[in-house]
Formats: structure tokens, C-alpha cells, sequence
């Protein structure tokens, strides 16, 4: 891979994630998407935007409703 672009490393519990666009606006990913398991364009940095990760989609819907975020599904995950 070109200028050390890794795949992002998820804990192995991890199946859903929340990548935080804005600070309110999310979007919910299952963990082997191609949009979070590995995206190898140099010119996109995985690390910019905060993404949480839990054991089950569920769990990221409540902690995102407890903090008045909006969020969506990924197109590609649950299209």
C-alpha cells in the first residue's frame, strides 16, 4: 500500500460502527464494510472522523438518540 495506509483495525467484537461526520451527524456501518474494513485511497485518512464501535447496531442507535445526533445507515451496508 502506498504512504502507509493500513486497514483500520477494529476490536473483535466490533460488528457495527459509527463513523461521525460532524459533531451531528452520523453514519451507522456494519464493521466489514468497504467504506471502514479497508479503503486504501492514500488521499483518504480512516483516523480523521471519530468512529465508535459496539457488539451490535442496536447499541450505537441508543448512544446516538441519548446525544441528539442525527444519523443514517451506509447505502452500501444496508442498501
Amino acid at each position: 500500500r502506498s504512504r502507509g495506509v493500513r486497514p483500520l483495525a477494529l476490536p473483535s467484537s466490533a460488528r457495527s460502527v459509527l463513523n461521525l461526520k460532524t459533531s451531528t451527524w452520523a453514519v451507522l456501518h456494519e464493521s466489514d464494510c468497504m467504506h471502514i474494513a479497508d479503503y486504501s485511497d492514500p488521499d483518504v485518512s480512516l483516523t480523521d472522523k471519530p468512529k465508535i464501535c459496539a457488539p451490535s447496531s442496536a447499541s450505537l442507535k441508543t448512544w446516538v438518540e441519548e446525544r441528539g445526533l442525527k444519523w443514517t445507515r451506509c447505502d452500501t451496508c444496508f442498501g
